[in-house]
């Protein structure tokens, strides 16, 4: 028993110096102290600021920002965040806040004041911004108490723009670029507003990236390759950047460069091709160019029987490979081109015949490829009216009740020439659709006969616009003239206003007005604001907007007008037009006193009034002389 025990004892002893070696032997550094780091230790009340918690070890090393829990001892004056560590003003006063940390515990007091915000300042002064991405400005507050405190991401602060729809802001003050231009941008917190010029200048969008097309090919020898560059922008958008890519040969014993993305296979090997723009490269690396070993089979040429006198049609030709393969190598500098008669018909060197006079003419290939040759006989054929036209004045035009025009088409031909009178045929035939809404992509296609304005096309081809109908609404007038399966649309914007016509001293004065947002985005004008005092959707614009729009506008066939004068308006005041006073709100006028125009209320304001042209609560019309 005595042995039993002894063993027993000794084994324990022997566990003991090993526990005591294995601590002995255990260098492993020990954390000592943690300590707190904060941007400010002095914030008023409403403000945040981050803490961060910091932990030494014996041997000097340091682990910076560990995860801490966080507590306030003095949650009525400053409260924390347990896990992000970031401090809260509540009330004026002290508190203490405490880090924990592996059992370590460590703490700081925060002074919170009831210092009160007098100054933002947004740093930089402007920036520019391509569309697509994000920029911010730094925001910094001045308080009574002289201290300044970085406001950067408050989302309290409230941003403006002073022109709509060039950028965006989220809640943090985080600005997008939405489409080109220059505004103006001011923030404010409270009753406080930032001081200072402050802009953003949106501009065109900047590649981000492009990848290139295809990736991996493999050709005979001797026929090429076009590669092609798809380049991503910061809008989101995609374009052909090939032409604008400088293109390399990597292997150019294998693989050589014809510019513009083209390269030709000269020995059979793999090739590699490489792209930048700038001095960027492409997503997809090296494309791989394999030039492979494989003999022609057969050589064709793919083309019409005839063709109209005056047409291009490309030829084509096929060489098909033992590897079951056919490519088209119209254009391949291994193929020539030839035509029988010239003043028949000519070929490019990259196999397009134009027909030239009329009769039979043949068309030949012949390629280096094994001395293959084919060749192709064809008729040119009498001229064709290939398109017919709508000859009926700007395709950008607007139109007003009462108006007429008759309508021309013409057609033209293969050779270029042209036929006039086509709408004097009986085969030609016209066809109306009306679409509700503004912008054609975005309109609604009315269908029920009663909502219809009333404009129609004759049997002598005559176009008549008797009225609107509802005059709430924005209407296009798709019309379409077919003749022998060609057609061409022609649309107009429908005018839910007449033209006044009002004497002014020994002239005939025409206005057309008040101006529609519908017709103003119908000639590309944007940003504007739509008159919420009016249900008929009328355009209020400044007064740069205004004059552009009635030097650009085409009413009824018309391309003279401008804004008016303030004494033609005030002809307008004195007759009180229906529909033309618009809740009182005032016109535009040309007349100009230093840099400021005139406005002109045709309701309560007899003379006029000077008005910033920056403004944009105005509306539009526009006048021109008989």
């Amino acid at each position: 028993m005595l042995k039993r025990y002894l063993s027993i004892l000794t084994i324990f002893s022997m566990i003991l110096m090993l526990t005591a070696c294995s601590d002995s032997d255990d260098d492993s550094p020990k954390p000592t102290v943690l300590q707190i780091t904060s941007e400010v230790n002095t914030l008023p009340v409403g403000l945040t600021t981050p803490l961060n918690a910091d932990l030494f070890y014996d041997d000097g090393s340091t682990i910076n920002h560990v995860t801490a829990v966080w507590e306030s001892m003095n949650p009525e004056i400053a409260t924390v965040d347990p896990i992000t560590g970031v401090v809260t003003g509540i009330s004026k006063g002290q508190a203490i806040i405490q880090a924990t940390y592996i059992g370590l515990v460590e703490e700081v007091t925060a002074t919170i004041t009831d210092a009160t915000l007098t100054s933002l300042t947004l740093r930089p002064g402007s920036f520019n911004i391509p569309l697509g991405q994000s920029g911010q400005f730094e925001v910094e507050g001045g308080y009574s108490d002289g201290s300044i405190h970085d406001l950067t991401g408050n989302s309290d602060i409230n941003w403006n723009s002073s022109v709509e729809g060039i950028i965006s802001f989220d809640d943090k003050g985080v600005i997008t670029a939405l489409s080109e231009g220059v505004t103006a941008v001011t923030a404010s917190l409270g009753n406080v507003k930032s001081s200072g010029s402050n802009t953003i200048n949106a501009t065109r969008a900047v590649l981000i990236n492009f990848s290139i097309s295809p990736d991996i090919i493999s050709k005979p020898k001797g026929l090429t390759q076009q590669f092609t560059a798809t380049g991503y922008y910061s809008d989101n958008t995609e374009k052909d950047i090939t032409n604008q890519i400088s293109w390399k040969s990597e292997t150019p014993n294998i693989v050589t460069s014809l510019g513009n993305g083209v390269f030709k296979g000269i020995v059979i090997d793999e090739g590699q091709i490489s792209a930048t723009f700038n001095d960027m490269i492409s997503s997809d690396n090296k494309p791989v160019f394999t030039v492979t070993r494989a003999l022609l089979t057969s050589f064709e040429i793919e083309a019409p029987n005839s063709q109209p006198l005056g047409k291009s049609i490309q030829f084509k030709a096929i060489a098909g490979f033992s590897s079951d393969e056919k490519y088209d190598v119209s254009a391949n500098d291994q193929v020539f081109w030839q035509s029988s008669d010239p003043a028949i018909a000519t070929v490019t060197s990259s196999g397009v015949v134009r027909g030239i006079s009329e009769g039979q003419v043949t068309i030949s290939a012949l390629t280096t490829f094994a001395g293959a040759r084919n060749s192709k006989t064809i008729t040119i054929k009498p001229k064709e009216i290939e398109s017919i036209v709508i000859k009926a004045g700007s395709k950008s035009q607007i139109i007003t009740p009462g108006y007429s025009k008759d309508m021309k088409v013409v057609g033209v031909y293969t050779d270029g020439s042209i036929e006039q009178d086509i709408e004097k045929n009986e085969e030609l035939t016209w066809d109306i659709q009306f679409r509700l809404g503004g912008s054609f992509f975005d309109s609604i296609l009315i269908t029920d006969s009663e909502d219809m304005p009333n404009l129609t096309i004759n049997a002598d081809d005559q176009l008549n616009f008797y009225n609107f109908g509802d005059k709430s609404r924005s209407v296009s007038a798709i019309i379409e003239a077919s003749y022998n399966g060609l057609t061409d649309p022609f649309v107009m914007q429908l005018s839910n206003r007449e033209i006044l016509n009002i004497p002014f001293n020994s002239q005939e004065l025409e206005f057309s007005g008040p101006i529609s947002i519908y017709q103003a985005e119908w000639l590309g004008f944007d940003q504007l604001t739509d008159s919420s005092s009016d249900t008929r959707h009328v355009s209020q614009m400044n007064y740069y907007q205004a004059s552009d729009y009635c030097n650009l506008v085409n009413y009824n066939g018309h391309q003279d007008w401008r804004l008016p004068s303030l004494e033609q308006l005030k002809q307008l005041y004195k007759i009180d037009p229906d529909n033309w006073n618009i809740s009182g709100e005032p016109y535009w006028t040309s007349t100009l006193e230093g840099e400021q125009p005139y406005v002109l209320s045709l309701s309560s304001d007899s003379n006029g009034n000077l008005r910033d042209p920056d403004s944009n609560n105005t509306l539009t019309a526009c006048v021109r002389e008989r």
